[in-house]
């Protein structure tokens, strides 16, 4: 049975459906949160998608606002959006979804056939898109479960290019990414946020001594004791090679510095293996503050002097630039200035 809605004219409503479809006899459930201006379309796709084994529950919603609450509340695995030529309004959904719901596959209905609005909407963020005036069920069923493969295919690529393959870390690309919002969010809202930088002590020398498989061994085991240290709101990355790039939101440089300490001790403590023969390794780390005139490339700058500092003197140490000059980090006198600083605050 083909859905062929009627446009009513007034005021754009919004209709959010909620189907449960048990698909291919596994139980396997798919969500679909239904966006568009006539609530009365809702009830003409479920005998479509009853053509298909399944159980569908509707639940309508009139405004675009609980639409977003209904996605910020509730798993859903598709979207479908009503569009057509003239829709600013279906349009401006499109584009909010896409920003805001950037993983959600979203499959556009519309009253009309037009080919230009069909690449608009795949330009847009679209994973499909479909006529109403020729819709039947099976054609639906097979397009939603398209899109939902298409998009975790998608998913998969763009993690695999944001992941370093040997430590499973973030890579460079996500650390420069990441860098990026940070940096802008400080021009914009003042939001602090310092870096670490964190080189393996005489990595080449223990490569060479050992072979590049213990060499591998090391990065996987620095890298898991690494995340072991940090919070999870911090981005720890590989940078490159033996070096490891850590942002941390909301910490000034006095919680860098013992960020910084609780990071070299943990390495120092622990005791690896490879082929049955212990091994340990220590690291080098510095640490730099957002400030006013930074940029990524400056900013980087100056945690990177502090980390050659630290590794010209005598290594396994963290070293700090607070934009006049490099110091060592001492993390009982770091501790004593931050709980100076938060007593102020207090009194």
């Amino acid at each position: 049975m083909p859905l062929v809605a009627a446009r009513r004219g007034g005021h754009r409503a919004i209709c959010t459906v909620h189907f449960v479809v048990r698909v291919d006899g596994m139980g396997t459930e798919i969500r679909i949160l239904l966006v568009q201006d006539d609530r009365h379309d809702a009830p003409l796709l479920e005998p479509l998608l009853a053509s298909e084994p399944g159980k569908f529950s509707v639940a309508p919603s009139t405004t675009l606002g609980d639409a977003k609450e209904r996605l910020h509340d509730e798993h859903f695995d598709v979207v479908l959006l009503d569009i057509d030529s003239a829709d600013s309004n279906g349009f401006d959904t499109l584009n909010w979804l896409r920003s805001n719901e950037p993983t959600m596959p979203v499959v556009v209905l519309t009253d009309v056939e037009d080919e230009r609005l069909a690449i608009k909407t795949i330009r847009a963020g679209a994973q499909d898109y479909l006529s109403k005036r020729h819709l039947v069920g099976p054609l639906l069923c097979r397009v939603i479960r398209h899109s939902i493969a298409r998009q975790k295919q998608l998913r998969y690529y763009k993690d695999a290019a944001l992941t370093d393959g040997l430590t499973g870390l973030a890579n460079r690309r996500s650390f420069d990414a990441e860098l990026g919002r940070r940096l802008a969010d400080w021009r914009r809202n003042q939001a602090g946020f310092s870096l670490l930088l964190v080189d393996i002590d005489h990595f080449k020398l223990f490569n060479d001594r050992r072979g590049h498989l213990a060499g591998d061994r090391v990065l996987r085991d620095v890298a898991a004791t690494l995340s072991r240290s940090v919070r999870q709101s911090d981005l720890l990355t590989r940078f490159g090679g033996d070096e490891f790039g850590i942002i941390l939101p909301s910490s000034n440089l006095s919680d860098a510095q013992l960020a910084a300490e609780r990071s070299r001790t943990a390495i120092m403590a622990y005791v690896g293996k490879f082929k049955g023969k212990p091994f340990r390794v220590t690291v080098s780390v510095g640490v730099a503050e957002v400030e006013d005139g930074d940029d990524a490339s400056r900013l980087i700058s100056r945690a990177d002097e502090a980390l050659y500092a630290a590794k010209n003197n005598e290594r396994n140490c963290c070293f700090a630039n607070d934009g006049t000059g490099r110091f060592r980090i001492n993390a009982w006198r770091a501790l004593q200035k931050k709980t100076q600083i938060v007593a102020g605050e207090v009194s």
